[in-house]
């Protein structure tokens, strides 16, 4: 039962109708602070962003920026939003008309006005009109092929959820996170939630019951309660989606393994419960005379977010990183998902409007047909005007994302490319020489006062390689998809085979185990034999809650060497067969007190990983100096054990771990120029 919302308590606990006191909070009322809306954090944030833009703007002027925004006037409106095209990056028409209603707020709040002078709202609207056009701004309704609303199928659920668990490609700081991108993506498309809803989840709103089925047996089923709902136009009420096991599917695509697989991993189920592992959970029933039989949650983790570490910036660069390793010509976004499971609500003649409208969380049925329907009719036309078969297949993969599928697309650069084309940029070479002076200039004058322009230097020509290495990336995909069909072409009229590779989905090629045995129990199709289905589902559901806490070596954008294991000290066993120890069953002379100069100790002795990624070396000395300053310097909480897995030496700082690693380990690091160091030998 949902408690109460207590009633709030006035300060004066003496109620006082007199009319001097009545008069008195009538003069008190001050609109900025009686009259604030509760707006949500979003546009909280939008408008703070144009306030400090109209300060910048005015101070440039050198105005009173209260002033002008108090009187507003449509020169100002000009003036204001021509500065803020010529120096920000906006691309479309309805983005300028946001900026301006956020301009508009702000007016209204500092002349306590209700509303904008409609002389002045009219003046805008033409203003707006002319900047569009004077900047080439896109207009309402007017998308490219790219900016199409893709929808995202169970067929391309498939392919993006098998390259999430198999591509070698896509590494995270740990894998913890993999299954929270697998549960994301699933329940995205499932429930058509907006990502804000989605990942606010916690765990009190999912519920964990087994129900009866007389075909099946008990059939595990997962009951989420979506709260985080958006408040435009009010606050709408909460929905309970409830999603049954899937039969006769692959596990990849069944979210209540995964979502199951988390919660044993966590320890959230109750721990009187003894639901510890995923066969004690299949081995249940629901007992004799009863409905249904709930699992226990523990009541201290109610409050703790299903998704910890997976926030929207991180699910939108997994979504286009694993769309890219899809070999998928467009870019995919969380909306994708919600676009893809609308559209299937739509089409479905199970499912009315109005439930279409409750389940999207729209107010009516025509918010989806003016915002989320695809331009992309998916009906044969050709066999509805004379009368023959729908070629309903044709249509499905003629308007789907998973038909620009190419295991050939090229998904970045090779080093040649890089040299070639983006190292040798004049912008890039420009902006590396501005930065080299700026280091010279610095030695040369032999202080640190130039550290700060070294610093800004050395940003601005990362930001130029950066944005030089995506403009040719994506001219390198470009001119991929207009030259490969014509190669392929000339091939076949030649007589010629037209060869494409197969997508890499072997579990092998991992060397973190948990995540071998997570893939090679996903990758099952399951049947309709109760005993097997609950034996494929147990084993997925015991890989996911083995692989929480879990990692593999993650350096986005830097290269490492394979530790040759042969050549580390005190190894007298053959490489080959010393680099087949798990994790779990290393022998400790595989980890001898010298090591490698550019293997890192903290990764020695880091069990969560694999063992080739704990004894993989750096490729320079430099590269292992900065590894360590940021992933592990940078958590340093004072004195610790030598993070080694065969030593026991206590060191207080940074210093003292460094000397010990150079003197003990036979791994040179650099050393910050003060603070001293001191460790201890611990018998």
């Amino acid at each position: 039962m949902v408690a109460r919302r207590e009633r709030a308590v006035p300060v004066s606990t003496t109620l006082d109708n007199s009319q001097a006191a009545l008069q008195q909070k009538a003069e008190n009322f001050d609109p900025s602070r009686d009259a604030e809306k509760n707006l949500s954090e979003n546009t909280k944030a939008l408008i703070s962003l144009v306030e400090r833009r109209w300060n910048e703007y005015h101070s440039l002027r050198g105005t009173n920026r209260d002033e002008e925004l108090v009187q507003l006037k449509a020169s100002t409106i000009y003036g204001f939003l021509d500065w803020m095209l010529m120096n920000f990056r906006i691309n479309k028409d309805n983005s300028l008309r946001t900026y301006w209603d956020a301009l508009r707020t702000l007016h209204m709040k500092a002349a306590c006005a209700e509303n904008v002078n409609p002389v002045i709202t009219y003046l805008a609207d033409g203003i707006r009109a002319q900047l569009s056009m004077k900047y080439g701004l896109i207009p309402p309704g007017d998308v490219t092929e790219q900016e199409e609303k893709r929808c995202v199928r169970s067929e391309e659920m498939f392919a993006f959820e098998q390259t999430l668990w198999c591509s070698k490609r896509m590494t995270f700081k740990s894998e913890d996170l993999r299954a929270e991108i697998s549960v994301a993506m699933n329940l995205a498309g499932l429930s058509t939630s907006r990502p804000a809803a989605l990942l606010g989840l916690k765990w009190g709103d999912i519920k964990f019951v087994l129900y009866p089925d007389e075909l099946r047996g008990d059939v595990p089923t997962i009951k989420i309660r979506f709260n985080g709902t958006k408040t435009y136009l009010g606050p709408k009420k909460p929905k309970t989606h409830t999603y049954p096991a899937m039969y006769e599917s692959c596990l990849l695509l069944d979210p209540q393994v995964a979502m199951f697989g988390l919660a044993i991993g966590r320890k959230i189920f109750h721990p009187l419960a003894g639901l510890k592992d995923a066969s004690s959970i299949y081995s249940l029933r629901v007992p004799t005379g009863l409905k249904r039989q709930v699992f226990p949650l523990d009541s201290s983790k109610l409050d703790t977010p299903v998704f910890s570490e997976l926030t929207y910036s991180i699910l939108r660069n997994a979504l286009k990183r694993i769309a890219e390793d899809t070999s998928i010509e467009w870019d995919t976004k969380p909306y994708s998902f919600r676009y893809g499971g609308g559209e299937g609500i739509n089409l479905s003649k199970d499912i009315s409007p109005e439930q279409q409208a409750l389940v999207m969380d729209h107010q009516k049925i025509d918010v989806y047909q003016r915002n989320y329907q695809s331009n992309d009719i998916r009906a044969d036309l050709q066999a509805s005007f004379h009368g023959t078969t729908p070629q309903s297949d044709i249509i499905r993969l003629a308007t789907s994302m998973i038909q620009s599928q190419d295991p050939r697309r090229p998904k970045g650069l090779d080093d040649a490319q890089r040299d070639q084309l983006v190292n040798n940029d004049p912008e890039v070479v420009k902006c590396r020489q501005e930065w080299q002076n700026a280091k010279l200039k610095r030695k040369r004058d032999e202080s640190t006062s130039g550290d700060e322009q070294v610093k800004k230097k050395k940003n601005k020509y990362l930001a130029a390689k950066k944005k030089c290495e995506r403009r040719v990336v994506d001219e390198v995909k470009d001119r991929f998809s207009q030259e490969q069909p014509v190669l392929d072409i000339q091939r076949q009229l030649q007589g010629l085979p037209v060869e494409i590779p197969s997508l890499e989905t072997a579990p092998e090629i991992h060397h973190l185990p948990e995540r071998r045995e997570a893939i090679s129990a996903l990758m099952v199709r399951t049947t309709s034999d109760p005993g097997n289905e609950a034996a494929c589902r147990a084993r997925a559901v015991q890989a996911i809650a083995n692989l929480c806490g879990k990692r593999e070596r993650y350096v986005p954008g830097r290269s490492g060497r394979r530790a040759v294991f042969a050549a580390v000290k005190g190894i007298e066993s053959d490489a080959s067969e010393s680099l087949r120890f798990p994790s779990e069953e290393k022998p400790i002379q595989a980890f001898p007190i010298e090591c490698e100069e550019t293997q890192c100790i903290f990764c020695l002795g880091d069990e969560s990983m694999s063992y080739e990624d704990r004894t993989r070396q750096y490729a320079n000395r430099s590269s292992l100096s900065r590894h360590m300053s940021d992933e592990h310097f940078s958590k340093w909480n004072g004195g610790m054990i030598c993070p080694h897995p065969s030593c026991s030496v206590l060191v207080d700082s940074v210093n003292g771990l460094k000397s010990h690693a150079e003197l003990d380990h036979k791994t040179p690091l650099p050393r910050q120029r003060s603070a001293g160091f001191l460790s201890v030998r611990v018998c």
